[in-house]
């Protein structure tokens, strides 16, 4: 062995007492309801300490803690369980849209600093800095964490999606129903089918019964694609749009640039409605919605807020209708936090599914 491993260390370790009103046949429930956990209810786990002493005969070295803490082994499992449930249900809250949204600004943003960046000489190497940032924020992080909600929320668009078929065939087994025919020519049409529908020998033709619809693929490939191949095809889109719109008079620009950024700037609508429609709230953590909130204004209360921008655009009044606008969206989602998702819904008018 060498000279910096021959110490040979004693430890003696003492646990720490519990409390002498916990009595021993509620600890042997919690220890067997630890190592097997069954729902019962038992006692609040007592704190694990202990003392520690470890001492090298040879080294003449001792070591010494008083007071140590530490986790049992299934309660560190129960607590991994936990989290790992945690993520699932914590993403089913969020709205997909929310998120896509606050993904197709950043892209924007993207390619508007290259594009300034090559147009500009003398700016294209911080502006190709900050493009390449946007560019990493959105495609791995955005896009993934759309990926991921779309992944979570499928057994919901796909239950909804049943339930409006299975409406829509009783819908039409109805109207199939009430249009038959009850006269003579409907009973005569009826005994030529009878007739027709029978093999040679008499018997009846096979009935064919009506094929289920394929299921939707589950394969994180197929997902990949039609998620990426949307959001840029969608993105291309509004390219075309803002190019015509950039062509149009003064009039037509701020006209749609208003209503651009009036859509663009209602990212926190979808998450309220979502928190209406399942029930439920904290989908987003408070730090997450301001930290958004105040990141998102900087650009526009920059370039149409500050009379020296680096745009040359006039400040305007309407860019602090668009912070009341997005400080009301903040306001209703703080309020659904604390006085519940359908705060603002009357009993009356909302009917539970």
């Amino acid at each position: 062995m060498s000279e910096t491993s021959s110490c040979h260390y004693q430890m003696y370790m003492q646990l720490g007492e519990i409390n002498s009103s916990v009595r021993s046949t509620s600890l042997k429930e919690l220890e067997r309801e630890m190592a097997t956990p069954q729902g019962i209810s038992t006692i609040k786990a007592p704190h694990l300490n202990s003392t520690l002493f470890m001492y090298s005969p040879n080294c003449r070295l001792a070591i010494g803690i008083k007071y140590g803490e530490g986790m049992k082994r299934e309660k560190f499992y129960a607590k991994a369980v936990n989290y790992a449930g945690m993520a699932g249900t914590s993403v089913s809250k969020v709205s997909y849209w929310t998120i896509a949204i606050q993904v197709f600004m950043d892209s924007y943003l993207c390619m508007l600093h290259l594009t300034t960046g090559i147009l500009v000489d003398f700016l294209f190497i911080p502006f190709v800095a900050a493009s390449f940032f946007s560019f990493v924020l959105v495609a791995m992080f955005g896009m993934r964490y759309m990926l991921v909600i779309w992944r979570i929320q499928r057994p919901e668009r796909r239950g909804r999606r049943n339930r409006a078929a299975a409406a829509a065939a009783a819908a039409a087994a109805n109207n199939t129903a009430t249009g038959a025919s009850t006269g003579a020519e409907a009973a005569a049409a009826t005994t030529i089918n009878r007739a027709t529908d029978t093999m040679p020998g008499g018997l009846p033709l096979p009935v064919q019964a009506p094929r289920p619809a394929a299921p939707e693929p589950d394969s994180p490939r197929s997902d990949m694609q039609a998620l990426y191949g949307r959001f840029y095809w969608m993105l291309i889109a509004s390219l075309v749009t803002l190019y015509k719109i950039a062509i149009s008079s003064t009039r037509v620009q701020n006209m749609m640039i208003s209503a651009c950024a009036l859509l663009l700037f209602s990212f926190w609508i979808p998450q309220i409605v979502r928190n209406v429609i399942r029930g439920s709230k904290r989908g987003l953590s408070l730090w997450f919605v301001l930290g958004m909130t105040v990141t998102r204004l900087v650009l526009p209360i920059y370039f149409y807020g500050c009379p020296e921008n680096l745009m040359g655009h006039e400040p305007t009044k309407w860019i602090w209708g668009l912070v009341l606008w997005i400080a009301l969206q903040v306001a209703v989602l703080l309020l659904q936090d604390w006085l519940g998702p359908r705060f603002f819904i009357p009993k009356k008018v909302w009917l539970p599914r």
